[in-house]
């Protein structure tokens, strides 16, 4: 019995974690049983209509799988070239790339984070809860500094998903005075590109999530 609930962990663990391998899987084992139930009954309305629905679903799993594999390998490429949090390998990031790493590290470090929408995201990136405390995130892929809008954008992001403090996470090497002033008034920490790259080193080193929040 206890080996049978461990297996049934084991089968549960793996569908979250893996759901695409485990639709394709399952797609192929009933295309599989579909051509077993016509080579023991032959064809009828019943059986094409199987041989058909399995077809379907092994296309749409073999297209998802694909599309999952090809995910995790640029993911882990991503995650390779910044194990060492270098600054030129950031730089070289498209800005897709800078938010899914981003989201990416935030979650392997106790972190509840998703991205948002990418049209209508109302001036957040992503949000993240951690310790019942809830981030709105703006991502700025920026090789200049950064003003009083992207305080303003962050803050009307907090508003529009209640979330209790903003981060600014940009590659920018400063933001302006202003941009400091208006984020005092609200929770909003504002992150250039040394400064994030000193907080992630952190996260990464298990230190204190103390100045990161």
């Amino acid at each position: 019995m206890g080996r049978r609930k461990t297996y049934q962990k084991w089968i549960d663990k793996f569908m979250d974690k893996h759901p695409i391998v485990a639709a394709f899987v399952l797609s192929l084992l009933l295309f599989v049983s579909t051509i077993i139930l016509i080579t023991v009954i032959g064809f009828n309305w019943f059986t094409i209509f199987c041989l058909g629905l399995a077809i379907m679903l092994l296309i749409i799993g073999i297209i998802m799988a694909i599309k999952y594999q090809k995910k995790r390998k640029r993911k882990k490429k991503i995650k390779q070239r910044l194990d060492d949090l270098n600054v030129e390998e950031i730089d070289r990031l498209l800005p897709y790339e800078f938010e899914d790493w981003i989201t990416d590290f935030l979650n392997e470090n106790g972190f509840n984070a998703e991205h948002t929408k990418y049209s209508g995201d109302f001036g957040a990136d992503i949000i993240a809860i951690r310790g019942g405390i809830k981030y709105a995130i703006s991502c700025k892929k920026y090789s200049n500094g950064l003003g009083v809008r992207s305080v303003q954008e962050i803050i009307a992001a907090m508003d529009y998903y209640h979330a209790d403090i903003g981060w600014v996470v940009s590659t920018a090497p400063y933001f302006t005075s202003q941009a400091y002033e208006l984020a005092k008034t609200r929770h909003v920490k504002l992150f250039t590109k040394n400064e994030l790259l000193e907080k992630l080193s952190e996260l990464k080193n298990k230190q204190t999530f103390t100045n990161f929040m």
